[in-house]
């Protein structure tokens, strides 16, 4: 039995050049990627405030 794999005979190569020309050589998609990054980080921590403020007004409260 061989490792050959067949469907590799139907690759499309021009879907690495798109792929190459959207990402790779593309500086603007690393600098809005790295950007979603941050504003997903920065809800991330206000979710995290949110969640500890909470906390302490339900302690303060007596409810907790």
């Amino acid at each position: 039995m061989s490792d050959y794999d067949h469907d590799q005979d139907h690759y499309d190569y021009d879907d690495d050049e798109k792929f190459y020309e959207e990402t790779v050589y593309n500086e603007e998609y690393y600098i809005e990627r790295e950007r979603e990054l941050i504003r997903q980080s920065n809800l991330d921590l206000e979710l995290e405030e949110l969640e500890e403020r909470q906390i302490r007004n339900i302690r303060e409260e007596g409810l907790l």
